[in-house]
């Protein structure tokens, strides 16, 4: 899941452009330019480097694809943020003949964060709260499950040449990790603790006008299976790797800004679980474009190309016997619009699905039309 309110106008435009965007905050969806890293930073990117965003007095809001919403507000040394991210689990339940049931399980997320930020090192604590409900498949009583889901620690360093960040999660799962069963041992849950540990630098967004920018960084984790409301606590442990790279860069032909990159990444798990061993990986180019249209105006958008191999062993605990060897490639595309005047902005952007399979209703579920609406504000 993944990135600052920042002065970053002037990487819009140089010399010849003919203006700047009126309001100096930075662009509010990276997906319209592909996550470029050479692009002015996003207002998530004080979840990942919250000194980028020291001194600032901003807020913002977004929202986006399938109803997520986020916002947050910057006030010189401090920052607090919001996130409700929805999602849909599969809870699987056995009755008391053995017979298997799906039942979908409406969740939603919400995380709080909060910290302090200077133009030399920043810190941040974000806690996370799922709550859900599910419909008995026998009985058809309703039930609601609650928890505290979450628990991240992030934190970054920041000098001329590149930022160093780095963050600590520990996370509860989702529903779709648990499994009800109700037989001759007594009902009992799966249940997962998940850690992870990343660390990361980054040089961007690109230093002036143009030029080239860098992002990186490797996590390190494990997820515990084990049984809740039983005896044993014995467990399966199933270790993460990942790798992830990308290098963007700037320049301009007239007003036009263009955007090239490539995003490249290794994801490794190991364990005896099923997978016993998967490793993926893959590289997705891409490209985007800033175009200026006229006053207060801008026109955004790019593609990106992800080709991907997967090599997966689903024996658990045996010897290894490799059984799919995938190329998966696909593309996506974004395309939006950016309305910037005095000391605020607007930017609306229309989903992938939308440029793949045609026009859906505006109603917030994937594919629609609109993928994202949000706006930000200087409070300076």
């Amino acid at each position: 899941m993944p990135a600052a309110l920042t002065v970053a106008a002037l990487a819009y435009t140089n010399s010849s452009a003919a203006a700047a965007p009126e309001a100096p905050l930075a662009p509010i969806n990276t997906s319209l330019l592909q996550g470029n890293p050479a692009a002015p930073t996003s207002i998530d990117d004080v979840l990942l480097v919250p000194s980028a965003s020291a001194g600032q007095k901003g807020a913002a809001f977004e929202w986006a694809d399938g109803n997520h919403a986020q916002a947050y507000v910057l006030w010189n040394k401090f920052f607090a943020a919001a996130q409700y991210i929805p999602t849909t689990d599969s809870l699987v339940e056995y009755d008391t003949n053995g017979q298997k049931h799906a039942v979908s399980v409406p969740t939603a997320q919400t995380i709080a964060s909060f910290g302090y930020m200077t133009p030399g090192f920043g810190l941040g604590l974000s806690l996370a709260y799922r709550d859900s409900s599910a419909e008995d498949v026998q009985t058809n009583q309703q039930s609601e499950y609650y928890k505290f889901s979450q628990v991240k620690l992030f934190a970054s360093v920041s000098n001329s040449a590149m930022d160093i960040y780095g963050s600590l999660v520990w996370a509860k799962p989702s529903l779709n990790d648990w499994e009800a069963i109700d037989g001759d041992n007594g009902q009992y849950y799966l249940r997962t603790d998940s850690v992870m540990l990343q660390l990361g630098a980054r040089h961007a967004p690109a230093t002036g006008a143009e030029g080239l920018a860098w992002n990186g960084n490797v996590s390190l984790g494990y997820d515990y299976y084990r049984r809740s409301g039983s005896d044993s606590n014995k467990g399966v442990y199933t270790w993460l790797v990942k790798a992830f790279g990308q290098v963007g860069y700037a320049f301009f032909v007239e007003d036009i800004n263009f955007l090239p990159g490539a995003d490249v990444y290794v994801n490794y798990l190991n364990g005896k679980a099923d997978p016993d061993y998967n490793l993926t990986v893959g590289v997705a180019p891409n490209v985007a474009v800033s175009v200026p249209l006229f006053e207060h105006w801008t026109l955004k958008g790019g593609a990106k190309f992800y080709a991907e191999q997967t090599l997966i062993d689903s024996y658990p605990g045996k010897a290894s016997v490799f059984n799919d060897h995938g190329l998966i490639a696909n593309t996506t595309g974004n395309v939006g619009l950016r309305y910037a005047r005095d000391r605020w902005a607007a930017e609306a952007g229309v989903s992938n699905g939308f440029l793949n399979r045609g026009p859906n209703f505006v109603s917030g579920a994937s594919g629609d039309l609109l993928y994202s609406f949000g706006f930000t504000v200087n409070l300076k």
